[in-house]
């Protein structure tokens, strides 16, 4: 199989790690298997999300640095990779749930992507994007006399998420009774079929092949 991290998925709502993932579904678990599951679960989906660390203002606009003019670093790593993704909560000016409000948790910029592949690709992508905007706040902070952060990229993965919405649908999220679940869930907006475990870090699967 490909390099890197391999997707797994617990079998249940217990923290217990799984090896094969027969529970859900080992066929379409594997990085090789098809796009969608033999069983109907519809479209599998790889969902992680980046939390900023950077409050929007109007000062450094860091949401219209992160997005580019008329959207054109979103675009790019789109064209690149097929992933989407979606700048969300304070600051990001995106509106969601029944009240069509900003959600109030910190800005984040959420990934979903049906292949690994591209999938890969949009995380590389963004890692750069952020990095650059990174180096940008911290000359603007020496600029302004202010204190300069320590600022690293902060990723938390959803490795393997079937969405009930079949291909056509938003895109990916999904989650757990983890304190991050709301956070990881509400990046589509929709509930994915199944849950998968929201693995934290700041570096797994970063370096990946």
């Amino acid at each position: 199989g490909p390099g890197g991290v391999a997707p797994t998925l617990p079998p249940g709502a217990t923290g217990a790690p799984a090896v094969g993932a027969a529970g859900v579904d080992g066929a379409a678990a594997s990085a090789g298997g098809a796009d969608k599951s033999p069983h109907g679960k519809g479209v599998r989906k790889y969902t992680c999300r980046f939390l900023i660390g950077i409050e929007n203002d109007k000062e450094f606009q860091v949401a219209r640095r992160i997005i580019g003019a008329k959207g054109a670093n979103m675009k790019r790593i789109f064209k690149m990779s097929e992933a989407k993704l979606r700048l969300r909560g304070i600051g990001s000016g995106y509106f969601e749930g029944a009240g069509q409000k900003e959600s109030q948790e910190p800005l984040q910029l959420c990934i979903s992507c049906t292949s690994v592949d591209g999938y890969r690709t949009a995380v590389q992508q963004v890692e750069e994007l952020l990095k650059r905007v990174y180096e940008e706040y911290k000359m603007f902070c020496r600029e302004n006399g202010m204190t300069v952060p320590d600022l690293q990229i902060n990723l938390s993965e959803n490795q393997l998420v079937y969405s009930s919405r079949g291909a056509g649908g938003g895109g990916g999220g999904g989650g757990t009774a983890a304190p991050a679940a709301s956070a990881t869930a509400s990046c589509s907006g929709r509930a994915s079929s199944v849950g998968v475990s929201d693995k934290a870090s700041s570096a797994a699967s970063t370096t990946a092949a």
